[in-house]
């Protein structure tokens, strides 16, 4: 487990109202980059994350203006209007009507009916920063796209992580074998570490067993902020490459 955040970078796709996992990623982090030069991903994290309706995980989506192929992440731009975004309130409010937490997640439905934000980046950027504030993380946030760094991918994050003075790279274990396979990180002066998020079942409204790898949203209607804070820190596993 990593107990000194000091010069521990984590780089990530700002992702749509993303897990726990994702938030324990920042919380271990200095420095958190959002990789938003990244190509977009038609049906990923992107745009789209899990709750429940009626009891049962279901997807909630962000619609989104018809992009070229492989269009970068921070020119996609929502779908216009806001039919979506009061549908959307409407699903989460009405599913999580009795959740005991309702209260604390009423600040994300203010974001998400917000017609300024017409970015996807810009909006999950805005809902991750505001989430992580209301967590008390106080990780250090930057954007990928503000150096304007065209390398290969493990090149790439080398050189962002440099950018920060950082010696230790956090990243989620799943992208161990591609890291690996490049071989940039691993020959670097650059720690590698990865991360593997265990989440832990609590109580859920409305669901007779519990159903994992849900949006932050629905940890915090059921936990509140204070506990969802403690739950966040829980079930770290890291190993690290010196």
């Amino acid at each position: 487990m990593i107990t000194d955040r000091s010069g521990t970078c984590a780089i990530m796709q700002p992702s749509f109202l993303p897990w726990a996992g994702y938030f324990n990623l920042i919380a271990l982090s200095e420095h958190f980059i959002f990789l938003t030069d990244a190509e977009f991903s038609k049906g990923s994290w992107h745009n789209r994350n899990q709750v429940l309706i009626e009891g049962k995980k279901a997807w909630i989506t962000c619609p989104i203006e018809r992009a070229g192929m492989h269009s970068a992440l921070d020119s996609i731009q929502l779908k216009s209007g806001n039919q979506w975004r009061e549908k959307m309130t409407r699903t989460l409010l009405h599913n999580y009507a009795r959740a005991p937490f309702l209260n604390e997640v009423k600040f994300i439905l203010d974001t998400l009916n917000d017609s300024a934000y017409l970015s996807l980046a810009e909006l999950n950027i805005r809902l991750i920063k505001q989430i992580s504030e209301e967590l008390s993380l106080d990780t250090k946030f930057s954007e990928s796209r503000q150096l304007n760094i065209n390398l290969p991918r493990s090149k790439k994050l080398e050189a962002l992580i440099l950018d920060k003075d950082c010696i230790r790279y956090l990243s989620p274990v799943g992208a161990k074998e591609y890291l690996i396979e490049d071989g940039v990180l691993p020959n670097s002066s650059i720690n590698l570490a990865f991360q593997e998020y265990i989440p832990q079942p609590y109580t859920q409204y409305n669901s007779q067993e519990f159903v994992s790898h849900l949006s932050i949203f629905d940890v915090i209607a059921n936990l509140g902020m204070h506990e969802t804070s403690e739950y966040v820190l829980n079930g770290i596993e890291t190993s690290v490459k010196i």
